[in-house]
């Protein structure tokens, strides 16, 4: 899979200037990309519940109690980006600072992490090299142009990438609720 300078690279082509190799390098392409790249990353890694930056973990409560609103306090996963899930279903819960609180005394989470550049999926990448490639546009060519041109692209490259992420995780289907059995009993028999 790619690495960094793989993917910030492949977008310097798109606009038209060189690869690199590395972040340091003497160059715009190297100084723009050492700065957008991680903020873009984290940007778009939590725009959407991806399943190959998902994780799920029991929390470890701490022996402090909180100073006030929930009963427990929660070590926070150092890798967290935003939490998708707390499990039991409908916990109240907050998190501030390196701590998550409940009123729960255990509690799992499915949260979103920063994976390694090398294990981001293609479709994921190849969305992400089209919205660096819409920002270098603007900072190392100044072409309007070519910056909508390539947030066009990379719009409909991420609404394709989650299409492909959701087809992952295919939705629990709903066996039986109070509105299903109202309509299914229901059917056919308009009196």
């Amino acid at each position: 899979m790619a690495s960094a300078i793989d993917i910030c690279s492949s977008a310097l082509v798109l606009i038209g200037t060189n690869p690199i190799n590395s972040f340091t390098e003497p160059g715009a392409g190297a100084r723009v990309a050492s700065q957008l790249y991680e903020s873009t990353l984290l940007r778009y890694l939590t725009d959407y519940y991806w399943g190959f930056a998902t994780k799920k973990q029991s929390l470890n409560k701490l022996s402090q109690e909180p100073l006030n609103q929930y009963k427990y306090a929660y070590q926070k996963p150092s890798d967290l980006l935003a939490v998708i899930t707390v499990r039991p279903v409908q916990t109240p819960y907050g998190v501030w600072g390196d701590f998550i609180y409940s009123d729960q005394s255990s509690l799992d989470i499915d949260y979103l992490f920063r994976p390694d550049d090398t294990e981001m999926p293609a479709y994921f990448t190849k969305a992400l090299e089209y919205k660096l490639a819409a920002d270098f546009a603007l900072a190392i060519t100044n072409n309007n142009s070519l910056n909508q041109t390539y947030e066009a692209k990379a719009q409909n490259e991420f609404a394709h990438a989650r299409s492909i992420d959701a087809r992952n995780a295919p939705p629990i289907p709903l066996l039986s609720s109070p509105f299903t059995d109202a309509r299914n009993e229901g059917y056919g028999s308009w009196r």
